[in-house]
């Protein structure tokens, strides 16, 4: 057991992969999200997030998709080159995987209702929500903050299609919440996302913040924006209120 939730391990693919569980109190039927870590992993701020959704009625799984390699080094952190390298290194295919199976296994609980689960990611995360939208037709609602790469400067196996062109495929509902500043993706990249949402006339919700900076929303890293943070936990509040609820 973890504070204010339980590890659990679950199977994806050939692999077993972990998560922090956290449960509403009470008995009934709850929505469920899987929750996406940063690039930094499955940090304490994350669980903190799996622990909030489910103090606010939602089944909350904050998902390690570290497991097989560990967490990138902190230097590598500091280095965008070798940051980069790191993100570039992680097939899309298995993320989107990871997360799928951790669909699965919400729905395998026994209080989860099946047809309300989403999935909600930051920066890492953020795009690996966006892909498992375009990759899993029947999730309920996926939320995006200030998700990575939009764009990929190269195409590889790893990275096979740049999350922007793969937007059409989405069939779920969308909240996108970005900061005008964000060092990490540009304003462009994030307006080009909007557009594509719009032109593929997708359900969406968009909100850029302006002059806010990547991770605005993390409480534990000085780009912390408290005003901003208040705003896009209240949007995401509402947004899965009307998809996860009814």
């Amino acid at each position: 057991m973890e504070a204010g939730g339980q590890v659990v391990t679950f199977s994806s693919g050939p692999d077993r992969v972990n998560g922090h569980l956290a449960r509403p109190v009470g008995a009934g039927l709850f929505p469920a999200l899987v929750v996406v870590h940063e690039i930094h992993g499955l940090t304490e701020h994350i669980r903190d997030v799996a622990r909030r959704f489910a103090a606010g009625g939602y089944v909350g799984l904050a998902l390690d998709l570290y497991g097989r390699e560990g967490p990138p080094q902190p230097q590598a952190l500091g280095d965008a080159a070798a940051r980069n390298a790191f993100v570039a290194s992680l097939p899309d295919r298995r993320l989107v995987g990871d997360v799928q199976a951790a669909v699965a296994f919400l729905r395998s609980l026994p209080e989860v209702r099946r047809d309300r689960v989403g999935v909600v990611g930051f920066c890492m995360g953020g795009t690996v929500t966006l892909l498992s939208a375009c990759h899993t037709p029947d999730l309920a609602a996926a939320v995006v903050f200030y998700g990575g790469r939009l764009i990929y400067k190269e195409i590889t196996e790893n990275k096979p299609a740049s999350p922007v062109d793969l937007v059409g495929h989405i069939r779920c509902p969308m909240l996108c919440l970005y900061g005008g500043a964000d060092a990490s993706v540009p304003l462009p990249d994030i307006e080009r996302l909007r557009d594509t949402l719009e032109k593929h006339r997708k359900t969406f919700e968009f909100k850029i913040y302006p002059g806010a900076p990547h991770a605005f929303f993390n409480d534990t890293r000085e780009f912390y924006r408290p005003d901003e943070a208040r705003d896009a936990w209240q949007r995401t509040l509402r947004f899965l209120e009307k998809h996860l609820r009814h």
